[in-house]
């Protein structure tokens, strides 16, 4: 009776481990070699732009643990063909960098959907408003294990954010869907969101 207690203590602490210990196999993206493009209408033409700066970090769950993910972007790094445009989304009506200089997602619950395919539920930060996003991808390592390759494609509605101020609120000059593709290589990280040491697959 005893040995078998001890058993089932061992399990369930073992249990409680895998619950709150750390993740499983993760991935830090190569700013260098990653984009992140966005489309929006402008008066009823095509506006396309990128941002240059961007860093973060995924997770990819165990049977044990659900997968996290954090991805950090810089908004003074917008960059358009128009230069005066690109200054006049770094300023107040719309990003408001010197007071909101980064855009974060988050998210606690990454499930894998079939072979090399991801959806992340999470909350996406931008002017410090904050709505729930679902954000589906793709991560395919490279045969060695050495890199990977992330695909992602979402949109989000920007005057949920506060995105456009005033006369740039109206949808007649800038449309409020914001269609967003993250493309982006990533290379192993020995570490989780947290610092923690990342366990295997």
């Amino acid at each position: 009776m005893k040995h078998a207690l001890t058993i089932v203590l061992f399990y369930l602490c073992a249990l409680a481990y895998a619950r709150s210990g750390p993740a499983g196999h993760c991935w830090r993206v190569i700013p260098s070699e990653s984009r992140i493009s966005f489309a929006v209408d402008q008066a009823g033409a095509p506006l396309q732009g990128t941002f240059a700066s961007a860093d973060g970090t995924v997770c990819l769950g165990t049977d044990a643990y659900r997968g996290r993910a954090r991805v950090t972007v810089q908004t003074s790094s917008v960059r358009t063909a128009l230069p005066q445009l690109d200054d006049a989304l770094r300023g107040a009506d719309f990003f408001n960098v010197s007071r909101w200089p980064r855009a974060v997602f988050e998210s606690d619950d990454i499930e894998r959907l079939g072979e090399d395919r991801y959806e992340a539920k999470g909350q996406l930060r931008v002017r410090d408003v904050r709505h729930d996003l679902t954000v589906g991808f793709a991560l395919k390592p490279e045969a060695n294990g050495r890199r990977a390759a992330l695909y992602a494609e979402f949109t989000i509605k920007r005057l949920n954010y506060g995105i456009g101020q005033g006369q740039w609120s109206d949808t007649q000059w800038v449309s409020d869907g914001v269609h967003v593709v993250i493309s982006a290589t990533l290379d192993p990280s020995a570490t989780d969101l947290d610092g923690q040491a990342a366990g295997g697959d």
